[in-house]
C-alpha cells in the first residue's frame, strides 16, 4: 500500500511540474538570436542583422538604421541610435518585440532568421 501511495504521488508530481513548465515563457538566448532576420525569411533587401556584440544594422527599401540590441527573457528589444543616417534618442526610439513559431514580429511583419549555410 506505501508503495501504491508514493507511485500515486510520484506521477502526480511528475504531472504538476509538466504542466506548470508549459505555462512558463521561453526564455531566449542571445546566441540563438543572433544572425541575419530577412523580412518572411527571404527578402534579403529587407532585413535586420543582429550582431553578437549587441549592435544591429537594418536595411529596407530606401531605408537604414542601426541600434543596439538585448533579450529580456522571451522578447528582443530594440534601441535605435540612428535612423536614415541621423542620430535618435535610444531612450525614446526603443521597443520589444516577440519571437513566435521562429519569426521575429516586428509591428506588423515577420522576419526570419537565415538559415547557416
Amino acid at each position: 500500500m506505501k508503495k501504491l501511495f508514493l507511485l500515486v504521488v510520484a506521477v502526480l508530481f511528475v504531472s504538476l511540474v509538466q504542466a506548470h513548465s508549459d505555462d512558463e515563457p521561453i526564455v531566449l538566448k542571445a546566441s540563438t538570436v543572433t544572425g541575419t532576420w530577412m523580412l518572411n525569411g527571404s527578402v534579403r533587401a529587407v532585413r535586420f542583422d543582429l550582431k553578437q556584440n549587441g549592435t544591429f544594422e537594418y536595411r529596407g527599401y530606401g531605408s537604414q538604421s542601426k541600434g543596439r540590441w538585448n533579450v529580456e527573457g522571451s522578447q528582443v528589444r530594440l534601441r535605435w541610435t540612428e535612423i536614415d543616417s541621423s542620430p535618435v534618442d535610444a531612450q525614446s526610439v526603443t521597443s520589444l518585440y516577440s519571437l513566435e513559431a521562429g519569426g521575429l514580429r516586428i509591428g506588423k511583419f515577420e522576419y526570419r532568421k537565415n538559415a547557416a549555410r
